[in-house]
């Protein structure tokens, strides 16, 4: 007996560095669906952005608002994102570039919860 199709699933929307790099979540905000993370890669950048999407209602939305990642929290091995103590939230590690502490090697870590946006994702121009 074959599978059937029950739904496609439309590509995620472009606009990255390099070469991005697709990363399996799991289900970060309890509701039963998958995320998936995309980090943005450039050739000469200490600063790389994470994405993070949903498929919500029948397309691609942003989990939550995109998270800027220094070199180092990169190196450090944390996890980026991962669930958080109530459903809909999502626990998130991101640089903090606006510290007045931070310089390009050394950036502070900054660990919160932020509540699931699902924002719609305007496409790009062609």
């Amino acid at each position: 007996m074959g599978c059937k199709i029950r739904q496609r699933v439309r590509s995620f929307p472009e606009g990255f560095g390099i070469r991005p790099m697709l990363v399996f979540e799991g289900d970060l905000d309890g509701n039963g669906t998958d995320e998936f993370g995309i980090l943005d890669t450039w050739v000469a950048s200490a600063l790389r952005g994470y994405e993070v999407y949903s498929f919500h209602n029948g397309e691609w939305r942003w989990l939550i608002p995109r998270v800027r990642t220094a070199e180092s929290l990169r190196a450090s091995g944390k996890e980026l994102v991962k669930p958080g103590n109530c459903p809909g939230e999502v626990q998130v590690v991101f640089s903090d570039f606006d510290s007045p502490l931070s310089s390009y090697s050394a950036v502070p870590d900054k660990d919160t919860v932020i509540v699931a946006t699902f924002e719609k994702i305007d496409p790009l121009p062609i």
